[in-house]
């Protein structure tokens, strides 16, 4: 009996699928004659659907979708997109939400990269407004490390969770092979790029690691248990402190 249900949830799955995979390819045809309100119209259908389904990988497919056609129609897309994308995450399941925090922080963080010089001449605030085109830098920064720190939220569900399950949503002709890669490796790894991407050489201090040379090139069972907080750039610290998550997570033998 058991082999009989599984053999009719895999015939569903791969139905709707189909069915998907065929509204999809008119979304691209209409796209590639240059019809975005037909595209857009089919994108809202599907999101719909996905939404009554309960179907998270394609909604946040339609999200991206929806915020592509936001751009070529409203000028005030950028708005639009973050507040839609603000709703998806508290509407979707854990494993849902560290990937679209991730998409959170990184369009605060390409806005932020973009509009520097802008925010120079804002004054630094305390309290926060809904509309970050308002936003002073020291919010900025504030709100894109947080939406990383949210992220890693609930590690053993993204652990158990396989990224193949966003499959669709991923451009996977771009990417290495991750077939066997868990939510939480993902999270892991973007994690590490952001806060590695903000250290920059004359704040490291290499005399402080000489002594810990040993243990930081030698075996995964040392390099996890070394306390860094003697390290005064935060985010180094922090950068080390998700090494040594990946280590966990993936522990090597010692001739490895």
């Amino acid at each position: 009996m058991k082999n009989i249900v599984l053999i009719f949830l895999l015939l569903s799955i791969t139905v709707f699928g189909q069915q998907n995979d065929k509204k999809w390819d008119k979304v691209i045809a209409y796209e590639n004659e240059g019809k975005v309100k037909s595209a857009s119209e089919i994108v809202n259908k599907i999101y719909k659907k996905s939404v009554a389904d309960k179907n998270e990988v394609q909604m946040i497919k339609c999200f991206f979708y929806q915020s592509k056609y936001l751009q070529v129609v409203d000028e005030n897309a950028q708005t639009k997109i973050l507040n839609n994308l603000k709703i998806e995450i508290n509407r979707v399941s854990i494993p849902s939400k560290a990937i679209l925090n991730l998409v959170y922080a990184k369009c605060l963080s390409d806005y932020y990269t973009y509009n520097l010089y802008n925010l120079y001449n804002r004054t630094n605030t305390v309290g926060l407004e809904d509309d970050f085109m308002t936003w002073p830098e020291n919010i900025f920064k504030e709100q894109i490390d947080k939406a990383y720190k949210k992220s890693f939220e609930n590690e053993t569900i993204l652990k158990n969770t396989l990224l193949t399950r966003y499959e669709s949503v991923f451009d996977y002709t771009t990417e290495s092979d991750f077939s066997n890669q868990t939510v939480y490796d993902y999270v892991l790894e973007e994690n590490i790029k952001y806060y590695s991407s903000k250290i920059t050489d004359y704040e490291v201090k290499r005399s402080d690691f000489i002594p810990l040379k040993k243990q930081l090139l030698g075996n995964y069972a040392d390099f996890v248990k070394l306390n860094f907080d003697f390290v005064k750039n935060e985010n180094l610290r922090i950068v080390l402190s998700l090494y040594q998550k990946q280590e966990t997570n993936f522990p090597i033998s010692e001739n490895q």
